[in-house]
């Protein structure tokens, strides 16, 4: 599925009994192993996958209330039948939404599903990368034509809960922008640049070292060319080739911008990085590899190359491109 979020719509009301229509929803890594419980989609389950992690057969269980969902469905003017289980995965970082189940519900319905297969294993292996959210929804299917509340739109949802699946460390995760003509003028790059950051200076001049949203310390810009085809593709070995190269595209231009803050500002060492948790402070963390976090720190200021060098293996560059098995 090749489309933005907004088919998927927050509630307005909901009655009591759709509220509670989704009874379970678990994920199991490899079978045999922990079943990891959901979240509310406001406050998903926080899973953590290290890319060693060997994914073997993972599935999602999902149970609902047949009879919630009737009774519910009754208040708002609608049928059992109006109603559908959506389970979508995302991925904010390649604006990727998939659709991993799409169920009508009907009374003679099962009251329990499960996810596996290809599609669901690519996803995971892909929230060893990055942070991707699989949530599942219970969804009107149809106009509601009831009186007694405000009717709520075809795609609304009422019921939901979710996951986030991410690296292990806390990274400096960043969502790309389009990199158009419009916006290589604005920067006065090439419009066939590949990557560019875009750092955003508070008045300490410092965002690494400064700030801990990495939405406020810089932006990342993607050639537009580039995320159409990230979009379109459902080949997972060539979408993570193409992340691989743009993390480190990226990367570079963090580590010399860090540099120039670090050469800037002598008072700045590791146990400041440790007690501010700054975007420095989580990309250190990311990169360093073997090297002990004052080490790497020195290798950024003197050796800047050097420390690119060192996170291009810690992000298993070469790998990815190739498609090779971690």
């Amino acid at each position: 599925m090749n489309r933005t979020e907004t088919a998927v719509g927050s509630p307005y009301f909901a009655p009591e009994g759709l509220l509670a229509s989704i009874k379970e929803v678990s994920l199991v890594l490899e079978s045999g192993g922990e079943k990891f419980h959901s979240g509310p989609l406001h406050r998903p389950r926080n899973i953590h996958l290290a890319p060693d992690v060997t994914l073997s057969d993972p599935f999602i269980n999902i149970e609902i209330d047949l009879a919630q969902i009737g009774s519910g469905a009754k208040i708002l003017g609608l049928e059992t039948s109006d109603i559908e289980l959506l389970v979508l995965s995302r991925n904010n970082a390649l604006r990727r939404v998939e659709i991993l189940l799409r169920e009508r519900i009907a009374k003679d319905s099962p009251s329990k599903f499960l996810i596996s297969g290809p599609q669901l294993l690519d996803q995971l292996k892909l929230g060893q990368l990055t942070r991707i959210t699989i949530s599942a929804y219970v969804i009107v299917a149809r106009e509601s034509k009831s009186s007694t509340f405000f009717p709520p739109p075809m795609g609304t949802w009422i019921a939901g809960n979710g996951f986030s699946v991410q690296p292990p460390l806390e990274t400096f995760e960043f969502v790309p922008d389009t990199l158009d003509a419009d916006a290589a003028a604005r920067l006065n790059i090439p419009y066939d640049t590949f990557t560019y950051v875009e750092f955003l200076f508070d008045e300490s001049n410092e965002p690494l070292t400064s700030q801990v949203d990495a939405n406020l310390a810089f932006r990342v810009y993607v050639n537009e060319s580039i995320q159409n085809a990230l979009i379109k593709s459902n080949k997972m070995e060539f979408r993570q080739s193409l992340v691989g190269s743009i993390m480190t595209s990226v990367v570079p231009q963090l580590i010399f911008q860090l540099q120039r803050e670090l050469l800037e500002d002598e008072a700045i060492d590791w146990a400041k990085l440790l007690e501010t948790r700054t975007i420095a402070t989580r990309l250190i963390e990311s990169l360093r590899g073997n090297n002990l976090p004052e080490r790497f720190l020195e290798i950024v200021k003197l050796y800047p190359t050097r420390a690119i060098a060192i996170a291009d293996s810690q992000l298993q560059t070469s790998k990815k491109i190739l498609g090779v098995e971690e």
